[in-house]
This record gives C-alpha cells, sequence and structure tokens, in this order.
C-alpha cells in the first residue's frame, strides 16, 4: 500500500519518469496473472472444494453486488459518462491477488480466498464485457467482443502459462517465487497505476473531490454488503470476513489495462483511485478483526 503511494505520488510529481510504461501496460498485467499461476497450488484448490457452496455463493455477489452498486452510485451523483463508465467497470473486474493477502493477514480462509479469486477470473473473460454491455450498452457502444479477446489473452493464457509451468520448476525455486510474488504482483501494479497517474496529471489537477469520495463509497459498501449477504447463510464469522474482502476488493489493475486500451485515460481514473484505496480499506479491516479478535480471547 505504502509502495503504490509512493510511486503515485512520484508519478504526479515527475510523470515523464512513468508514461514511458503507457505502452507496456498490458504486459505488466499479463505479468501479474503470470506470477498468480506459478503460485496457485493444487492443493488449496482442492481443500477449497470442502466449501465449494461459499465460493459460488462469494462470486455470484461480486459480479452482483459491485457493477450494481457502481452503477447506482454513478446514476444518483449523476457523474459524467466517462467517469461512470470507469466506476462500472472497475465494478465487473474480478478479484485480484491483493484479496489473498489481506485475508491471510488476518487468518482468514485463506483457501476460498484462492479459490473465489480463480474463479472471479477465470469468469470475468465472460462476465465483465457482459456486464458492462448490461449496465451501459443503452448509453454507449462498446467493444465487446474485443475486450473478451484482450481479457482471455491478459488474463487466462497467462494464467494457464503460470500454473502449467509449475511442472518444469525446480522446488527451490518455486519456494522462492511463492514467497515473493505477491510483492512483485503489488510492485507491478503500482507501476501501472503509476503511469496511469503520470498520463493524467492535467485533469487529476481539476478532479473533483466527488470522484474519490464514490470509490470510497463504492469499496465499503461492497465490502459491507458481502459481509451481511454472507451472514445470512452462515454462522462462521471467517467464511463472512473472507468472501467480504473478496467482494469488496477487485483487480483494478484489469481495469485500468482495459481502459487504456478501449476507452480513455480518464476512464481509467477510478479503477487507479480504487487500486490505492481498496489496499487502504483492506488492511485496516485486517488490522481490526485481528484486534477485535485478540480482545475477544483475552
Amino acid at each position: 500500500m505504502l509502495f503504490i503511494l509512493i510511486l503515485s505520488v512520484i508519478a504526479f510529481l515527475i510523470p515523464s519518469g512513468f508514461t514511458v510504461f503507457l505502452p507496456y501496460l498490458s504486459y505488466l498485467l499479463a505479468l501479474v496473472m503470470l506470477l498468480m499461476g506459478i503460485t496457485l497450488k493444487k492443493e488449496d484448490l482442492l481443500a477449497a472444494f470442502a466449501n465449494w457452496r461459499f465460493a459460488l455463493l462469494g462470486t455470484f455477489l461480486q459480479f452482483l453486488l459491485m457493477p450494481s452498486i457502481a452503477y447506482m452510485l454513478a446514476l444518483v451523483l449523476d457523474l459524467p459518462l466517462e467517469y461512470r463508465l470507469g466506476l462500472v467497470l472497475v465494478g465487473t473486474c474480478p478479484g485480484g491477488t491483493a484479496s489473498n493477502v489481506i485475508v491471510y493477514l488476518f487468518k482468514g480462509d485463506v483457501s476460498l480466498s484462492v479459490l473465489m479469486t480463480f474463479m472471479s477470473t477465470v469468469l470475468s473473460v465472460l462476465m465483465t464485457p457482459f456486464l458492462l454491455e448490461a449496465y451501459l450498452g443503452t448509453q454507449m457502444d462498446l467493444p465487446t467482443q474485443k475486450m473478451i479477446q484482450d481479457i482471455f489473452v491478459l488474463v487466462m493464457i497467462p494464467l494457464a502459462l503460470g500454473y502449467l509451468s509449475q511442472r518444469f520448476i525446480k522446488a527451490k525455486v518455486q519456494l522462492a517465487l511463492e514467497k515473493s510474488a505477491s510483492y512483485v504482483a503489488i510492485g507491478v501494479i503500482a507501476i501501472i497505476i503509476a503511469a496511469i497517474i503520470a498520463s493524467n496529471v492535467s485533469n487529476i489537477r481539476t478532479l473533483s473531490f466527488l470522484l474519490f469520495a464514490v470509490v470510497i463509497l463504492h469499496n465499503g459498501l461492497g465490502l459491507l454488503l458481502g459481509y451481511l449477504f454472507t451472514r445470512l447463510f452462515t454462522k462462521n464469522k471467517m467464511i463472512a470476513r473472507t468472501i467480504a474482502i473478496e467482494v469488496g476488493m477487485q483487480n483494478a489493475g484489469l481495469g485500468v489495462v482495459l481502459a487504456n486500451l478501449h476507452f480513455t485515460k480518464i476512464v481509467a481514473l477510478p479503477s487507479a483511485i480504487f487500486s490505492f484505496w481498496h489496499n487502504v480499506s483492506g488492511i485496516s479491516l485486517a488490522n481490526y478483526w485481528k484486534w477485535r479478535d485478540s480482545k475477544s480471547k483475552e
């Protein structure tokens, strides 16, 4: 989180140092998905299938709540069309690897978190373009087929290659990759966000506080409603917390790249803001839950 903030500030002050990355955003996202595939353990996925009903519930809630919350907020607050598109776009994105780290921090159900991230990532090939079409198709022409192709190339192929490559990687190298992958992924995402901020310096200077507030509200409602809806189906707080994190935290890096490929750099701003903020809220929530659990044991 701190690294993302530092790079974002530097990018705002010295944009020329980060605009050079703009042509390579797609490759950087593919690298993140490759790392996710390399560290994706078959054992974790199999263990999570014991709670497969909750994985389905969480994935359903993510694709139901996050786009609808984004659309309603944009509609009620009458956001400009580009901001509206950007907010709904990040709402239709799958879960990201950062959510797995947050779940690990408060000792939640990591295997369930990994399975949900995997499921939403696979489904995003169809769900992200189709949900955008459902919410905004009447307001603008959307490149639905091209987005499906791009998500498949940028997400599914690197993910599959990373997973298959485990067969050819030595055990020591695999262990080192598993320990460092999440940090490398966060670093790469920080560069993606910094590049978008660097290319939007003039827009950010005139940016209203409203967009920041909407992104914060979007994330907060996702976390809250994800938890409350899950609690209707289980008394297990750890499962409810895990699903809340998965619902509220998005692969905003994908939103940034898709906006940059198919729309405008302004459309990428909500994803860029979301990418920073959901780490702040996620870490804060994890620390609160850890503190609350320690108090209850005293």
